[in-house]
Order: structure tokens, then sequence, then C-alpha cells
């Protein structure tokens, strides 16, 4: 039995924008996607995934022939394909052949490096689902490699994560997280691999919102200071909101409760992304992803 889950990639295939023209009045038209496009979307919504990529290559081969090819177009149709190679790589994983799962979703890879570069988290997950079919083809040192590699990019994106959010979006990213960090390689039982990954997950969240408070009370720069103040005031406020039940017990009265409870908690939710952009700026890696097991 699997004690992993594979991930479904949910690329740009039927969810971007549409290119812009110019219409009557100089104001920008939407340009009609092709039939052959309209298509492939169809038959992907369908679970026709072979037929979306026959499709999909076709608008792709017609796109590339163009004296001035359309950028943007070759990119949505490219996420297409990942997309699409990855579904077909899940349905035979499903069905328990994990070797043409392992050749869908080694395609799937190969699209997304070239298209999105080696730290997307989409690679991400092309890696992992990598990993799933190498450990199910019993082959546990690729896995293995694989796993790395996925939890590598996974800390680059919990480094940036970390450095413009708020401690609700922080514990939200954690519990989203799990399955994946800790699957695949608690299957592997590599003890110092999990024991990294239960360290960036979960201690690692929680020791970044300590290392906002005691940086903000130890920083000299006044802004710093008056955010960590007011954030204090609100978090105080919120908690207050929290706990207590409104005079008026009625619907209304209820109503204007969580009313004040949404506008407290949006107030301590903005006070803390900005903490967080002027404590560890924004994107930048936090001291807590320096810390090892040994520490």
């Amino acid at each position: 039995m699997k004690h992993f889950t594979c991930i479904l990639l949910f690329l740009l295939l039927g969810v971007s924008a549409p290119a812009q023209e110019k219409g009557k009045g100089n104001e920008p038209k939407a340009k009609a996607e092709s039939p052959g496009f309209v298509a492939a979307k169809k038959a992907y919504a369908a679970g026709k995934y072979k037929e979306a990529i026959r499709l999909l290559e076709a608008e792709l081969a017609t796109e590339k022939k163009k004296a001035k090819p359309d950028e943007n177009r070759v990119g949505i149709i490219l996420s297409g394909l990942a997309t699409s190679y990855n579904s077909i790589g899940l349905v035979h994983d499903n069905k328990g052949e994990y070797d043409k799962a392992l050749e869908y979703y080694q395609k799937s890879l190969a699209i997304n490096l070239k298209k999105l570069g080696p730290e997307h988290p989409y690679v991400g997950a092309s890696y992992h689902n990598i990993g799933c079919a190498q450990h199910s083809l019993k082959n546990p040192v690729a896995a293995l490699a694989s796993a790395r590699k996925a939890q590598v990019i996974y800390d680059k994106r919990l480094a940036y994560m970390l450095s413009f959010t708020s401690e609700r979006e922080r514990l939200a990213y954690q519990r989203q997280r799990t399955l994946s960090v800790f699957g695949l390689i608690g299957t592997l039982g590599s003890a110092p691999d999990l024991a990294k990954a239960i360290l960036h997950n979960k201690g690692i969240v929680l020791s970044s919102i300590l290392e906002d408070q005691l940086a903000a009370q130890s920083s000299s720069d006044p802004k710093i200071r008056e955010l960590a103040i007011n954030l204090r005031v609100a978090s105080r406020q919120l908690n207050k909101l929290e706990m207590e039940n409104p005079r008026d017990t009625s619907e209304k009265g209820w109503k204007a409760q969580r009313t004040k409870r949404e506008a407290a908690r949006d107030k301590a939710r903005k006070l803390q992304q900005a903490l967080a952009r002027n404590v560890g700026g924004f994107g930048q890696a936090r001291a807590s992803l320096s810390f090892t097991i040994k520490d």
C-alpha cells in the first residue's frame, strides 16, 4: 500500500489570460482561441489526455511555423502539454503501470524545466511524482535522489514564502505541504532526510514567526519597531474578539461581531506581512532556514 500521494499539476491550460489586440476605438479586444486549442481544452476536461496532447502538439507546430511566433501562445501550449503528460502519468500510476507513469512524468518535467526553470514549484512536483514512480519500480536510490531534488525546491519556496506572509498564511502553507513533503521521504525510510523535512516544514515555520518578533524588538529602525508595537496591539484586540461573545446575542449582534473579527484578522494579517517584508526582505532567505538537525 502506498504511503504517499502523487501531485496533480495545475498549469495554464484553459486558465490563462487571452492575448489582447486592439478593437474599435483603440480598446483592448480578446483574441479568439483557435479551434484546435479549444478542442484540446475540451479533450483535457473530458479526461482524454492523449487526444489533448495530439491537438496541442499540432497547435505548437503551427505556431512555430509562423515567421514571428507568438511566444505567449507557445508558453500556454507548452503548459498544456506538461499538464497533460503529468495527468497521463497519474492515470498509469493509479493502474500500477509505473514504468509508463515514469515516462510521462519525465516528459512533463522536461517541459517544466525548460519553460519554468529549475526552482519552480511545478518542477518540484514533477520530481516528487518521478520519485513516487521510481519507488514503485523498486528503485529506492533513484527515488530518494528525486525526493531530495524536490525538497531543495520546496525549501527555496519556503524561504520565499516566509519573507512576506502572515502567521496564518504560514501555518496554512505548513498544513498544505505536510502530505507531499513527508509522504515519499517517510516511505523511503531515510531518517536524516525525514528529520530535515520535518524541521523545515514545521519547526522553521514556527521559528520564523518568533524570528520576526525578536528581530523587530531588537531593531533600531523606528519603522520596524512601530510595526512591532502596532502588531502587538492588533493581536491583543484580535484575541479579545476571538474569545468574547457579543453583548447583543441577536442575529444582528453576532453578524456585527463577525464583521469586527474579520476586520481585526485582516489588520493583524497585513501588519504581519509588513513586518515579514521589513525584517527579512522580500524573497530573502530567513535565518531559520540555516538551522540543521545538529542545531
